[in-house]
C-alpha cells in the first residue's frame, strides 16, 4: 500500500520534471522575433547568456534600444546602434513657430525631421496664416528697386484692401503711392493692378454656390468660401512671382527678381 506522503511527493516529482521538459524544448524550437533570445546557450555562437537575459542585434538608423523602436518624437538617429545617447535632437532652427514634430513609423534617419501646423488655420511648409502666406510671401506685395545711384535698396510694402470675401474681394487702388511714383512706370503700374484685381475678384457662379450652400447646407458654405480664398491666394502668389509681376518697375535689378 502506498500512504498518501508517498503518492504526493510522486506526484510533484513527475510535475517538475513536465516543467523542466517544457522549460528546454521552449528555448530551443521558440522562433522570437527581431533576433531576440531567451537566456542560455548562444545560437550559432560559442558561450552561453544568463538566465532572465535578452540579446539584440544593432540596430539601424532611426532605431534604438534593445527592440529597435523609433527615437523619441523630436529626435533622429543617422549611424547604426542602439544606444539613446545615438538619437539627436532635431534642429531648433528648422522647426516653424506654429509647428509641431511628429512621429514616422521606422524613425527618423537624417534631417530635416518631419512636422506639421498645430492647427489647420495655418498652410505648410511655414505654417502660416493665409494672410501671412501672401505677406511673406510677395513681402505684402513688395516693390522694391535698387538704383545704380542710391546706395540703399527702397521697399515699399503694398497692402491689399477689403477683406477677400467673395463679397468684398481684395483689390488695389489704381493711383500709386506717392512713395512709388519715382520708381514705377504709372502706364505699367495701372496694369498691373488690373491684372491683380481681375485675379483677387469672385466670378459670380462662385457666389451663387455660396448662397445656395449657405441656404441649405451653411456649414459647407464656410468651406467653400475658405477653399476659393486659398485658389485665389494662389494665383496671386503664381502672379506677383512672374515677370508680369515685375514689369512696372523701373529698375532692371528689380524686374528680375
Amino acid at each position: 500500500m502506498y500512504t498518501t506522503g508517498y503518492l504526493l511527493q510522486s506526484v510533484q516529482s513527475l510535475l517538475a520534471k513536465r516543467a523542466s521538459y517544457f522549460a528546454v524544448s521552449f528555448n530551443q524550437e521558440l522562433s522570437l522575433p527581431s533576433s531576440l533570445y531567451l537566456g542560455g546557450l548562444g545560437r550559432d555562437e560559442s558561450g552561453g547568456g544568463e538566465n532572465g537575459t535578452v540579446t539584440g542585434k544593432v540596430c539601424p538608423k532611426g532605431l534604438y534600444g534593445t527592440f529597435c523602436v523609433e527615437c523619441p518624437v523630436g529626435t533622429y538617429k543617422n549611424v547604426s546602434g542602439s544606444d539613446s545617447s545615438l538619437c539627436h535632437p532635431c534642429p531648433a532652427s528648422e522647426l516653424p513657430h506654429r509647428a509641431i514634430y511628429i512621429a514616422v513609423r521606422g524613425g527618423i534617419p537624417e534631417t530635416p525631421c518631419p512636422y506639421k501646423c498645430i492647427s489647420d488655420r495655418y498652410q505648410m511648409p511655414h505654417c502660416y496664416t493665409a494672410l501671412e502666406e501672401l505677406i511673406y510671401t510677395f513681402g505684402g506685395l513688395v516693390l522694391e528697386t535698387n538704383r545704380v545711384e542710391e546706395s540703399q535698396s527702397h521697399v515699399y510694402r503694398m497692402y491689399f484692401m477689403d477683406p477677400n470675401s467673395l463679397s468684398e474681394p481684395w483689390h488695389l487702388p489704381h493711383t500709386p503711392p506717392e512713395e512709388i511714383k519715382e520708381i514705377v512706370y504709372e502706364g505699367a503700374y495701372n496694369t498691373f493692378v488690373d491684372e491683380i484685381n481681375a485675379i483677387a475678384a469672385y466670378q459670380w457662379w462662385e457666389g451663387a454656390i455660396d448662397t445656395i450652400l449657405s441656404i441649405l447646407v451653411y456649414p459647407l458654405a464656410w468651406s467653400w468660401q475658405q477653399w476659393r480664398q486659398r485658389m485665389r491666394l494662389q494665383c496671386l502668389r503664381e502672379f506677383v512671382r512672374s515677370e508680369s509681376g515685375h514689369a512696372c518697375l523701373r529698375s532692371c535689378h528689380s524686374r528680375a527678381l
